[in-house]
C-alpha cells in the first residue's frame, strides 16, 4: 500500500507498464519512500516493483529520451523538506535496463519545489532538462555520461 500519496505518473518501458506514486506526508514525517508499481497481466493489477527514497515528494514525472543510440528513462521527483525551512530537493532516478530498476542519479537542491516538468525528448547528446516550480522557476540540466 502507499502512504501519503500526492502525485502519480504512468509510463511504459520496453512494453511493460508502470505507475509511480509520489509520497508527501504521512501525518508525522515527509521522509517517505515513493513507490513504483508494475502492471501484471496475469494478476490483472499493479504489483510492487520498487521503493525509492524521497522526502516530501509533491510531484513525479517520467522523462524518456534517446541519445547516442541508447534510450533513457528517468523519474524526477519534486520535494520539500521535513524541517520547516522551505528547502527541498529534486531527486532523479535513472532506469537501469540490466537490473530493471531505478538507481539514484542526482539530487538537486531547491527552495521547496512543488512541481516538476520535463522538456524535450531527443537530444544529440545525453542531456535532458527539467523545470522545477518553487518560489521562482528554475531549470536544471541532467547530463548522463556513459
Amino acid at each position: 500500500p502507499t502512504v501519503g500519496a500526492y502525485s502519480l505518473a504512468s509510463f511504459e518501458i520496453q512494453g511493460e507498464h508502470y505507475l509511480c506514486v509520489a509520497s508527501f506526508f504521512d501525518g508525522s514525517t515527509r521522509k517517505l519512500n515513493s513507490t513504483v508499481y508494475r502492471w501484471s497481466v496475469s494478476h490483472d493489477l499493479f504489483l510492487l516493483h520498487q521503493e525509492l527514497a524521497t522526502e516530501g515528494a509533491t510531484d513525479v514525472e517520467f522523462l524518456e529520451f534517446s541519445a547516442g543510440g541508447r534510450d533513457y528513462g528517468v523519474l524526477a521527483f519534486a520535494g520539500s523538506s521535513d524541517d520547516g525551512n522551505e528547502k527541498g530537493e529534486c531527486r532523479t532516478f535513472l532506469w537501469e535496463p540490466q537490473s530493471q530498476r531505478f538507481e539514484l542519479l542526482e539530487v538537486l537542491a531547491s527552495a521547496g519545489a512543488y512541481d516538476i516538468e520535463s522538456l524535450g525528448s531527443s537530444f544529440p547528446s545525453a542531456e535532458a532538462f527539467v523545470v522545477v516550480h518553487e518560489q521562482g522557476a528554475d531549470v536544471y540540466k541532467i547530463i548522463l555520461r556513459d
